[in-house]
């Protein structure tokens, strides 16, 4: 076993001194490799005896609601604990109060001062960009967070009074640059005439130190940001506004650069894996997380999730090696999405002890998954004849500790025609895979289009007899190999007469 860890870790040693070239892309396996074993020989990828910067990242306090300056306090104090000899930076990606952009205030600026200063280690640069919550449309709110913050905020930003009040910020934290912009309700980006400046200043700092890490904040990034940034993949982007929770692989996307999402130190948000947003979510005021960030003297970056309100980290941790200028050090979202194994139920029963004549209730085990990532959510369907109802269960972010999930989960449909119904249940992974389906029929039936690419749920109830037509649009990257049919002849048409039978249409997908 010895002999094997060792063969191991020199064969990682090996992979990343190989991608240290920029000429030279890391393989497929490679890849494979990295993503499995990442966590296990974290110190082979990370130097945790050398580290050069380590700075905290949180976004949407929202300090004027309820119980958030205790929640503020007990973040700063746990990280104060956990940092030794003490954090470089916190850095705010914005929102940081409630009201003061929208009713033009002052009072909540000044509580997060008085919580800053009475937690923070002295030695710990305030960095921080405006959110929809801090400006106004009308009235610029920056003046007002400069004057009352003091200069001893500003100890780190390189940049004069005029141009901070302009919404830019540009801070030097222990040799590595920060750039920020404040929110710009003037734009339909949010950020508006400052994105320029940034793309300007990350041209001059990335062809000074190529191999650096770059980090960018701004609180409402949209799609001329990511535009911009495409081109420089030394750059890792904070964010905040969608209060996105970052127990799920959701919370970092890479591309040609690394955009984490921090969480929300107020309230959580959940999404549908099409992006809806989810209701009935239960007490979303539970809820504090934000990163610890840390660079080692090689340019690695560790990433650590934290949860503030139950005190813990999540695991794993993201490691973004040192920036390379083919990108082969962003590994994260391609890699383990490509890796995720579709999530499967074992029992695929609806339990209907409970149900009444017009209210549909129903009970199901939980799904199975082989994955790294639990079960995020369930996409409850009914199907009637004159509408289509939809449902979500989620508790995953509810949920601190995996053995603590419940076996079955209930669900409940409210006046439901009695003899003309179906239902679809599909579990989905944070890459949106998809399960297999759990079907229940009474006067309707299911046309259920599978594949082997992992992906959406892609189903739909009809009536027997109605005229059926067949849509199938390969994802990107792949072109359909063969196709196949259960419970109906299906000839090059791809139209049928619905038989009185669910009919599964499978289809295998090449890669081009």
């Amino acid at each position: 076993m010895k002999r094997k860890i060792i063969i191991l870790v020199l064969l990682i040693i090996a992979i990343l001194a190989t991608s240290c070239s920029s000429s030279v892309k890391l393989t497929e396996k490679d890849k494979e490799f990295i993503s499995k074993y990442y966590t296990e020989y974290e110190s082979e990828l990370f130097d945790a005896e050398n580290i050069v910067l380590s700075f905290a990242a949180m976004s949407d306090l929202h300090i004027g609601g309820k119980n958030q300056p205790e929640k503020l306090a007990k973040a700063i104090n746990l990280l104060n604990k956990r940092v030794k000899p003490g954090l470089d930076a916190l850095l705010f990606a914005g929102d940081l109060t409630d009201l003061t952009g929208y009713k033009v205030q002052e009072d909540e600026i000044k509580i997060f001062k008085k919580v800053i200063d009475e937690n923070r280690d002295k030695n710990t640069s305030i960095l921080y960009v405006l959110g929809n919550h801090d400006e106004n449309s009308e009235v610029s709110m920056s003046p007002s967070f400069y004057r009352i913050f003091g200069e001893s905020f500003y100890n780190a930003d390189v940049l004069d009074k005029e141009e901070i009040f302009s919404g830019r910020h540009h801070w030097i934290v222990n040799g590595y640059h920060f750039l920020g912009a404040d929110f710009d309700w003037s734009s339909d980006d949010y950020v508006g005439k400052n994105l320029e400046w940034i793309d300007t200043k990350l041209k001059e700092i990335t062809e000074k130190e190529p191999n650096k890490p770059v980090f960018v904040t701004v609180h409402a990034p949209r799609s001329n940001v990511d535009k911009t940034l495409s081109k420089y993949p030394q750059v890792i982007l904070l964010t905040g506004h969608t209060h996105l929770p970052l127990n799920s692989d959701r919370a970092i996307k890479q591309t040609t650069y690394t955009h984490l999402h921090c969480g929300g130190m107020y309230y959580y948000r959940q999404y549908t894996v099409d992006g809806k947003l989810m209701e009935e979510l239960g007490e979303i005021h539970n809820f504090m997380q934000g990163y610890l960030v840390e660079v080692d003297k090689n340019q690695n970056v560790r990433v650590i999730r934290m949860d503030f309100y139950h005190e813990k980290a999540y695991e794993p941790v993201w490691i973004i090696p040192a920036p390379k200028e083919d990108k082969s050090h962003l590994l994260y979202t391609e890699v383990l999405k490509d890796k995720s194994k579709r999530p499967y139920f074992e029992d695929t029963e609806i339990d209907l002890s409970d149900s009444l004549t017009y209210t549909f209730i129903g009970r199901f085990k939980t799904a199975k998954t082989e994955s790294t990532n639990p079960i995020e959510l369930y996409e409850i369907t009914l199907w009637q004849t004159d509408k289509v109802e939809t449902k979500y269960i989620s508790t995953y972010y509810a949920i601190t500790e995996i053995d603590d999930f419940p076996d079955e989960y209930e669900f409940r449909f409210i006046n439901v025609d009695a003899d003309t119904h179906a239902v679809s249940i599909s579990a989905y992974d944070c890459h949106g895979s998809s399960s297999n389906n759990i079907l229940y029929n009474k006067g309707l039936y299911f046309v259920d289009i599978r594949s082997n690419v992992p992906g959406n749920a892609n189903i739909k109830a009809y009536k027997q007899g109605e005229k059926v037509r067949v849509r199938i649009t390969p994802p990107a990257g792949y072109s359909i190999e063969n196709i196949t049919a259960e419970g109906i002849e299906l000839d090059d048409s791809m139209s049928f007469d619905m038989p009185d039978n669910n009919v599964i249409i499978n289809v295998t997908y090449s890669k081009r």
